[in-house]
């Protein structure tokens, strides 16, 4: 069910216009690998936005509806990512937090 969720997350975004800046780099079973063009802040809240959307696909199962846990990170590389949790904060913070974290932290190379 996980890879299902995410394989459509993916086809969504791949085939949304409204990314111009998102790089789907790629899918390992239970999570996408995306890239950003460094700079434009509001489209990276904005891919952000929409591919949480695109996995928060509410699911029946046995007379219930749950969604899977979206978990969201970001790094300048795999080995410097900072976890994001957007049930524990708004997109305000979200966006408060990764601005913290770009100024903070540099671009590797």
């Amino acid at each position: 069910t996980v890879v299902q969720v995410v394989n459509t997350a993916m086809w969504k975004a791949y085939d949304s216009k409204l990314l111009p800046y998102l790089y789907l780099i790629g899918q390992v079973h239970d999570s996408l690998l995306c890239q950003h063009t460094y700079g434009k802040m509001d489209s990276l809240m904005h891919s952000i936005r929409k591919i949480v959307e695109y996995l928060d696909i509410p699911i029946p199962c046995n007379g219930r509806v749950f969604v899977i846990p979206t978990e969201i990170k970001i790094g300048f590389d795999w080995g410097n990512m900072v976890g994001i949790s957007k049930g524990d904060y708004g997109w305000d913070k979200i966006r408060g937090l990764i601005d913290e974290y770009i100024k903070t932290n540099k671009p590797t190379k």
